[in-house]
């Protein structure tokens, strides 16, 4: 029984000893730790790093972007963090530069490797000529709502795909690889969205359709008449036109113009 055991002791120690060797570097290697400023771009990270990065976004995505409210928990998420990927152009001004002076992290301060700033590339869009509290809310550096057009998503991907590689370029081929493979889907939701977004014609009525309405608005006409009570005949003839046009011009339509000169001279006497 004490031999059993022993060899399979032996067995156990030598399964695990070949898979310790043969396993590949992701099993034992560290995640990137990202942390991003609000959850579009923790997504899109997400997106471009796959299983290389654990993401964290500090805003919920339901916030004032301009004053997230600063919780405790936010400090030991950016000392631990790798990389800090923001909106930029002034976006997180309120809250973002605090945290990080007490976050003592060096390698997300502005300026250095871990700081990516997504608005690099975009083209901005309202941009004060001249700052002035009577103007109302005003972004210095433009707009920083860019991502409200999906097309700019393509330039945040490619911003934090290259911070990435810069941090991390021995996984460059995942980094572009992912990238690739989210911008072909971007392009094909787009096609499907610009498409939804499109001006639609009205449709056309039918003929029945026309009638239909017509006899609404003769209905209406007559209800609605405030000499119903003393002339009735003349107040149902009044009502009835609608209805008389709307066949009048059906046949007209038909170019069944023979039968509708002989209608409108009906109509005439």
């Amino acid at each position: 029984m004490k031999m059993l055991l022993k060899k399979s002791y032996w067995k156990v120690l030598i399964i695990v000893f070949v898979l310790f060797c043969f396993q590949t570097p992701l099993v034992f290697a560290q995640q990137i730790r990202v942390v991003a400023t609000f959850p579009d771009l923790a997504d899109i990270t997400r997106q471009i790093g796959k299983e290389l990065v654990n993401v964290e976004s500090l805003a919920t995505g339901v916030e004032d972007a301009h004053g997230v409210p600063v919780k405790p928990s936010f400090v030991p998420r950016l000392n631990r963090a790798d990389v800090l990927i923001l909106i930029g152009l002034n976006d997180e001004h309120s809250w973002i530069p605090a945290l990080l002076e007490v976050a003592n992290n060096s390698k997300i301060l502005p300026g250095r490797p871990g700081y990516i700033d997504c608005s690099l590339g975009i083209s901005v869009l309202e941009v004060p000529i001249r700052m002035d509290r009577a103007e109302g809310d005003l972004h210095p550096n433009g707009n920083p709502h860019y991502l409200l057009d999906p097309v700019r998503a393509k330039i945040v991907a490619q911003n934090i795909a290259t911070g990435l590689t810069r941090n991390f370029p021995q996984h460059q081929q995942a980094f572009d690889k992912n990238l690739k493979a989210y911008v072909a889907e971007l392009d094909n939701w787009i096609v499907r969205w610009e498409k939804a977004a499109a001006p639609k014609a009205a449709p056309v009525p039918t003929r029945l359709a026309r009638v239909r309405l017509c006899a609404l608005a003769s209905v209406l006409v007559l209800i609605t008449t405030p000499s119903a009570s003393r002339h009735p005949a003349r107040n149902i003839e009044i009502s009835l036109a609608p209805l008389l046009f709307c066949i009048y011009s059906s046949l007209l339509k038909k170019n069944k113009v023979g039968f509708a000169q002989s209608f409108h001279s009906v109509l005439n006497h």
